[in-house]
């Protein structure tokens, strides 16, 4: 099974939906974990009423889990259900030990430039890396860095890997940014009330992402990928704006 593992207190809940669906569409079966302090999946997402007080609900072809205090509750849920894919959004440092952190194979921080989601994800990551060894031999962990809502502004674009420059973390050459985009906010908030995802009006460069994320967490083969996005822009189009 697949893992990937998303931190950050920013709210990547439509991306994760469009990489889960996505993914689905392919044939897997996907969970998507809901293990943030701030709620963003399971409060983005429609649940219908009947369903309210369960913790895994379907959400348009694949399943999504939220209220779960620890991943070790997750693993036993992943055990039961024999899901392909998992994907975790984390921003509780009381969420998962070093040990559970290490088991994901692909690793994400997601922040916007905003200071509050800059200084909560620091103070986040530099916990989770700080559950690690105490002698300073740490081996480096590979990271890629999604910038939510990135804008051109004063702050320096290797800002957060400045400030964590002292944790054994190997980023990625070149970071993913998802821009600040009026259509892509608006298919979100249209998403979240219809109950379908919809990615056919999404920006160029949201879609070029959410292909190049699926394809490094999935391992889908290139034509797989192609044939599944095609076939969710073909149901977006049925389905209208």
């Amino acid at each position: 099974m697949k893992r990937s593992l998303f931190l950050g207190s920013a709210d990547i809940s439509d991306l994760l939906q469009y990489v889960g669906k996505v993914i689905s569409t392919s044939g897997k079966k996907v969970l998507l974990v809901d293990g943030t302090t701030e709620k963003y999946i399971q409060y983005n997402t429609p649940i219908p009423m009947s369903t309210a007080q369960m913790k895994v609900v379907e959400f348009d072809g694949f399943d999504v889990a939220f209220g779960y205090e620890t991943f070790k509750e997750i693993e036993s849920l992943v055990a039961k259900n024999g899901y392909e894919q998992l994907i975790v959004h984390c921003s509780n440092v009381a969420f998962m030990s070093k040990e559970e952190f290490n088991s994901f194979h692909t690793k994400y921080i997601a922040v916007t430039p905003e200071k509050m989601s800059i200084d909560k994800t620091v103070d986040l990551v530099k916990i989770l890396f700080g559950k690690g060894p105490s002698d300073g031999k740490s081996p480096t962990t590979d990271v890629t860095k999604i910038s939510v809502n990135h804008v051109e502004g004063n702050i320096a674009e290797d800002y957060l890997e400045t400030i964590l420059t002292d944790l054994p973390i190997s980023w990625s050459e070149e970071p993913y940014e998802l821009l600040h985009d009026e259509i892509d906010y608006v298919t979100k908030i249209n998403n979240q009330h219809q109950g379908k995802i919809n990615i056919r009006r999404l920006s160029k460069n949201y879609k070029g992402i959410i292909k190049k994320i699926t394809a490094e967490i999935s391992e889908l083969e290139t034509s797989l990928l192609k044939t599944s996005m095609k076939e969710l822009m073909r149901r977006s189009f049925a389905w209208g704006k």
